[in-house]
């Protein structure tokens, strides 16, 4: 670490492959023997060839990817105003420590502000395992609302 971060806008089906490892990591630390991974990267796919997804990397000077930020860009159901809401979000542990976090957010932040689709509002999820709230928080971030989550058994087979 101590050397350069690269930030960037990708289109997700030219990194998505490559982030793999990266996603299990994410995946382990939010659901720890909880749910299996099995990631549906048609569904980013899908979204990526309808306009409505905005994918942000982070890299190494030596192009290894160590972080992603992956937001919904569409119409808000409620209001009709486009809101960018982030399907996921993260940041190899090794690279939380020190501004890297920070300065990856700023980025994902000005990127979907600049956005040619005019987003209104930008949602972050937070979970509790790596709450990052209290620095959205001093991003002009407010608290909307909770979301709560139970997990469906699957029936034995």
């Amino acid at each position: 670490m101590g050397k350069s971060i690269n930030y960037q806008i990708e289109q997700f089906s030219s990194w998505y492959k490559e982030a793999e490892s990266l996603m299990i990591e994410h995946w382990r630390e939010i659901y720890p023997d909880k749910q299996y991974y099995s990631p549906q990267y048609e569904f980013g796919l899908a979204l990526e060839k309808m306009d409505g997804l905005l994918c942000f990397t982070a890299r190494t000077e030596s192009k290894e990817l160590i972080g992603y930020g992956i937001f919904v860009v569409v119409p808000n159901p409620r209001n009709g105003k486009v809101i960018a809401e982030n399907y996921s979000f993260y940041l190899a542990k090794e690279y939380r420590k020190g501004f890297t976090g920070i300065h990856f957010l700023a980025f994902c932040i000005n990127g979907i502000e600049r956005d040619y689709r005019e987003p209104k509002n930008i949602r972050f999820y937070v979970t509790p395992q790596n709450d990052f709230s209290n620095i959205l928080t001093r991003m002009a971030f407010i608290e909307t609302e909770k979301v709560l989550e139970r997990a469906i058994p699957c029936p034995q087979q």
